[in-house]
């Protein structure tokens, strides 16, 4: 187990097992979850590609996934364009053939 080291500018020195997260990390969990959310959009898409919906049941569940459309603030804290970005890359992963491992 490695010790969390943070500066604590209040403070004016190191703090040991600090709970605030570096910028590093704070980019790396955002990473994570990013990625989480395309594996997440790849299998939603599969599962609608391996079910026999009608054309019209098909078409409403491809435009109705987004992503983090569990989140409230998503368009606040994300954007609308890096959500747009987050939808297409998993899509066309998924026409290139990706599939996410559960």
């Amino acid at each position: 187990m490695t010790e969390n080291t943070m500066y604590d500018e209040t403070a004016g020195q190191w703090c040991v097992n600090s709970n605030q997260k570096s910028p590093a990390e704070e980019g790396h969990i955002i990473a994570m979850q990013v990625n989480a959310e395309i594996d997440r959009i790849v299998s939603e898409r599969q599962f609608v590609w391996i079910c026999d919906y009608d054309y019209k049941t098909e078409l409403r569940r491809l435009v109705s996934i987004k992503a983090f459309p569990l989140r409230a603030d998503r368009l606040a804290f994300y954007g609308p364009d890096f959500l747009g970005w987050i939808r297409q890359t998993a899509l066309s992963l998924w026409e290139k053939g990706y599939v996410a491992k559960d």
